[in-house]
């Protein structure tokens, strides 16, 4: 996209800032305006409109005189909501970046921002408003209506339109997304969904699986290498060049290696292993964890600028059994994929659709359409009772409810209670809560494969990697759970 005529206002209350951004802009062709406050931002935005004469992109600050509650964005939402924004700020914050891509930002920059990276985003942001749809889709889910363009997210629950919300958002921006989740909740879909209705949907969604590769094997096939003829071997962000890279996993990326990553990541170029003449990209990061980053962080595991970098736009996907009906509709959908030839309906038993709605799914959607496909291909009609389901299923569900005691070491725990020292349940929140259930199961998970990791793994439908962070997470260790010859 070129700049050549394009109209841009920049605001922000540093004068050398103002005065060098400008000027590079204008050197590209830029036609290009300044304020040093929100009111004065205003101000020029609604003498713009009355001379129709409007901007095509805002450059803002967010601390400055005049945006305290960030009247900036807020104002450009309500009145100027076609005109594309990006945030560039000294000050960064999980936060604030959550409330700019709320409020519409199509991009959130850290300074001191290198004016190629600049650029790249300025160009992507005209592009994108170019063809950007209009906010139809956002009426559909603001009442509560399902957008057609996600029909491969199944599930009508407000938390899974909250989610088609942020999705919409993160299709029309160019920011890089952080989508986190427990196993199976369906992140790489997600970031599929992303991709397709985003603006580089004609060229090729890469996927890395961060737990595949050891450092040295994943610097050669990200950033590609020189052969002895000294020809390049491509890598795949070459391969993913304007379109779309994701890191699956990214809490199992090398600490040494995430330095390179955020050079990539900031200044949109790489270096092939053994050469030194950087190559320019143009490549957009969407990163997927079933951990907690911020853990990673306070851990050291984890470099705080390459949180902020990726998870410019963030996400969090809901367990399943935080989606009600959701379970239903989705098991009648993996039913119609399962048994095409018959183009029946799932019919359920009332005592099925109990068990289906009280079990857990502590491998979520994933776990679910396992047993819908085993299910249908056990059953001896369309009609699904609690004989065609796993039997661990029911077990499951009717520990929970008789509250049986489970004891290692000097913790003590009833599934359904909270510890007697602790507040009412009534009075606990919810993270407690939560907290309590996630290691209840744990223990009783590792107790009934006796401290294997992999036979646990394997039953919770999770890698082993995701067992070993809960046991981390719960103070556990799984030699607490092997048995030993002594009484």
């Amino acid at each position: 996209m070129e700049l050549v005529g394009k109209k841009i206002l920049i605001v922000d209350d540093e004068p050398l800032f103002l005065q060098t951004t400008c000027q590079l802009l204008r050197n590209e062709g830029a036609d290009c305006s300044t304020a040093v406050d929100a009111p004065s931002a205003l101000v020029e935005l609604e003498k713009k409109s009355a001379e129709a004469r409007e901007f095509d992109l805002v450059l803002t600050d967010l601390n400055m005189p005049g945006n305290l509650r960030w009247e900036l964005l807020q104002a450009g939402r309500h009145r100027w909501s076609h005109v594309p924004m990006i945030v560039i700020t000294g000050v960064p914050s999980l936060p604030s970046a959550i409330e700019s891509l709320r409020l519409g930002v199509t991009d959130y920059l850290l300074k001191p921002v290198a004016f190629p990276e600049l650029l790249t985003s300025v160009r992507r942001a005209l592009a994108n408003a170019v063809s950007r749809p209009d906010s139809a889709q956002t009426v559909v889910l603001s009442e509560g209506r399902r957008p057609a363009d996600y029909e491969e997210i199944i599930g009508s629950s407000d938390a899974m339109l909250s989610v088609l919300a942020v999705i919409g958002r993160g299709a029309r921006s160019s920011a890089h997304v952080l989508i986190s989740g427990e196993t199976g909740t369906g992140k790489e879909l997600v970031a599929r969904t992303i991709h397709r209705q985003s603006s580089r949907s004609d060229r090729k969604f890469v996927v890395v699986d961060c737990n595949a590769v050891v450092e040295q094997q994943l610097t050669a096939d990200l950033f590609g290498m020189v052969l002895s003829d000294r020809s390049v071997e491509s890598g795949l962000l070459a391969e993913a060049d304007r379109g779309t890279l994701f890191l699956d996993e990214i809490t199992a990326l090398p600490l040494t290696f995430q330095p390179k990553l955020l050079r990539v990541v900031q200044h949109q170029e790489m270096v092939p292993v053994g050469s030194k003449t950087p190559q320019g990209i143009d490549v957009r990061f969407i990163s997927a964890t079933q951990g907690n980053l911020e853990d990673c962080i306070a851990g050291g595991t984890f470099r705080q600028d390459l949180y902020y970098r990726l998870g410019v736009l963030s996400l969090e996907l809901p367990p399943l059994r935080q989606r009600g009906e959701d379970v239903i509709e989705l098991a009648e959908h993996f039913w119609r994929l399962s048994v095409p030839e018959k183009n029946a309906s799932l019919q359920l038993t009332p005592s099925a659709r109990e068990l289906l709605l009280a079990y857990q799914w502590p491998g979520n959607v994933r776990e679910l359409k396992n047993v819908i496909q085993r299910s249908a291909m056990l059953a001896s009609s369309d009609v699904l009772d609690v004989c065609d389901l796993p039997a661990e299923m029911e077990r499951s569900v009717d520990q929970g409810r008789t509250m049986q005691p489970v004891q290692r070491g000097t913790t003590s725990i009833r599934a359904g209670h909270t510890p007697e020292n602790s507040s009412e349940a009534s009075d606990a929140t919810f993270h407690a809560r939560r907290a309590e259930t996630e290691r209840t199961y744990l223990l009783q998970l590792m107790e009934s494969s006796r401290g294997n990791v992999t036979h646990a793994a394997r039953k919770a439908n999770m890698s082993r990697q995701g067992i070993h962070k809960l046991l981390k997470r719960h103070g556990m260790s799984a030699a607490d759970f092997r048995e030993t010859d002594n009484p």
